[in-house]
C-alpha cells in the first residue's frame, strides 16, 4: 500500500529528537503504522539507527493527507486544499492547489474527512495554544469534543508478527467541553456532577433525569437538549434580571477568583451598583463597597459586568450586584471561610438588589492565614 512520507519536522519533538524519514502506513492486518530511522528508539538488542515501528499515527485519518478545505477567519470564505491534522501537536497542515510544499496553518476552522474542526482558544500559564474542536450538538448550548494525541514509550507486541515489537504507540484521547452560546467552552467530564455545575441554572429539574455514574456522550446529548428547552422557557417568563438565563451564565463565566486574592489568601464580598438603560444598555457601572485596594474583587466584578452589551429593555432600572469570594478548604469542603461584611440598606436605597452570586475557591494552604477584607470608603 502506498506510503504517505512525512518529514521530520511534522512529528512531535518531545519524541523524536534525531528523528529521519517517517512513514505512516497501513498493514495487512489494517494496523496503522508509523515507521521511522531513529537513534531515540534503540535499545540494548537494537542497533543504533535501526528502523523501528510505532503502532498508530500522530494524524487524525489515514490516509495522513486529505482533500478538505479550510476557513481563514469566521466571515472568510472556505478555501480548498489537502489536508492533515496532527491531533499530537495540534498543528493543521495544508497542501493549496498547485502548491507541492506543505505550510502549517492556524484556520479558525477546516474540514476533514466531513468533519468540521472549529479552533478555539485554550491558555496555559498566561500562554495561547490552539485547540480544535467538533460540535456534538447544533443548540443553543453545544457540546463540543476535542481530541488530543500523545506518545506513549512502551514496548509492546505486534499481536501478528512476534519478532517485530512496537517501541511504542499513540494514544488518543477524548476530551469534552460545553458551551453556552458565545460564553468560553467550560471542560467537563462525562458525569452527573460536572454537567450540573455548568448547567447550574436547572440543576433542580435536570438532577432527577441524571443517573448517578458515568454518563454516555447520547445521555449527554439529550441531557444538554433538554437545557435548552427549559432555558427558552425560562427566558420567556423571566420578568427579572436576577432570573434571566443569559445574565447569570455570563456573571459565572468571567467571574473568577483573582489570582492576587487567592495568593495573599483574603476573602471578601463586594456589591457593585449598575444601571440598565431603557434601550437595555449597560451604564454607570460603580463599585459600591469599600474598596479592596490592592486585590482585584471590585475590578473582577466590573469587567464581567463590561461584556453585558445589551439586555432586554423591560430590565431598565437600577441595581446593585453583591459578589461573595469565599473559600473551602481542599482537606473538608464543608469548612468554608464566608465574609460576614454586608452593605447598609441605606447605601442600597433606591437600587433593586439582585440574588447574590457566590464564587468558591478551594484553598490548600495554612488556612489560619485566610482573612477577610472589607477595605476602606475613600
Amino acid at each position: 500500500m502506498k506510503c504517505f512520507i512525512l518529514f521530520s519536522t511534522l512529528l512531535y519533538v518531545s519524541i523524536v529528537n534525531a528523528l529521519g524519514q517517517c512513514t505512516v502506513t497501513k498493514d495487512v492486518h489494517g494496523q496503522v503504522i508509523t515507521t521511522c530511522q531513529s537513534s531515540n528508539f534503540t535499545s540494548e538488542t537494537t542497533p543504533r539507527y535501526k528502523q523501528v515501528s510505532i503502532l498508530g499515527s500522530e494524524y487524525v485519518s489515514f490516509p495522513v493527507w486529505q482533500e478538505g478545505r479550510i476557513r481563514l477567519d469566521p466571515s472568510g470564505q472556505a478555501v480548498a486544499c489537502v489536508l492533515a491534522y496532527n491531533v499530537v501537536s495540534q498543528e493543521v497542515l495544508c497542501r493549496f492547489e498547485g502548491d507541492l510544499t506543505e505550510k502549517t496553518v492556524t484556520p479558525h476552522s477546516f474540514v476533514i474527512n466531513g468533519i468540521e474542526y472549529i479552533r478555539q482558544v485554550k491558555s496555559v500559564m498566561g500562554i495561547k495554544y490552539p485547540l480544535y474542536t467538533t460540535e456534538l450538538t447544533g443548540g443553543q448550548t453545544k457540546l463540543l469534543k476535542s481530541v488530543k494525541g500523545r506518545y506513549v514509550k512502551m514496548s509492546i507486541s505486534n499481536g501478528y508478527d512476534k519478532d517485530n515489537p512496537f517501541v511504542g504507540y499513540y494514544q488518543v484521547d477524548q476530551r469534552y467541553f460545553l458551551q453556552k452560546g458565545d460564553a468560553v467552552p467550560q471542560p467537563i467530564t462525562l458525569t452527573k456532577s460536572a454537567l450540573l455545575s455548568v448547567l447550574e441554572d436547572q440543576k433542580d429539574i435536570l438532577d432527577s433525569k441524571l443517573p448517578n455514574r458515568q454518563l454516555t456522550v447520547e445521555q449527554v446529548i439529550n441531557v444538554v437538549g433538554l437545557y435548552d428547552s427549559l432555558r427558552v422557557a425560562a427566558q420567556l417568563n423571566s420578568t427579572s434580571l436576577s432570573t434571566d438565563a443569559v445574565f447569570k451564565d455570563l456573571l459565572r463565566t468571567h467571574i473568577k477568583y483573582p489570582a492576587r486574592a487567592w495568593n495573599a489568601q483574603v476573602y471578601a464580598r463586594v456589591y457593585v451598583g449598575f444601571e440598565i438603560t431603557k434601550a437595555g444598555q449597560l451604564a454607570n457601572v460603580q463599585l459600591l463597597s469599600p474598596e479592596n485596594v490592592g486585590f482585584g474583587f471590585g475590578e473582577e466584578v466590573t469587567k464581567a459586568l463590561s461584556n453585558l452589551t445589551k439586555t432586554k429593555s423591560e430590565y431598565a432600572g437600577r441595581y446593585a450586584l453583591p459578589v461573595t469570594f469565599m473559600f473551602t478548604t481542599a482537606l473538608d469542603k464543608r469548612t468554608k471561610f464566608v465574609p460576614v461584611n454586608t452593605l447598609s440598606t441605606d447605601l442600597l436605597e433606591g437600587r433593586t438588589v439582585l440574588d447574590e452570586l457566590v464564587v468558591n475557591q478551594v484553598m490548600g494552604k495554612d488556612v489560619a492565614k485566610n482573612r477577610e477584607v472589607w477595605g476602606y470608603y475613600k
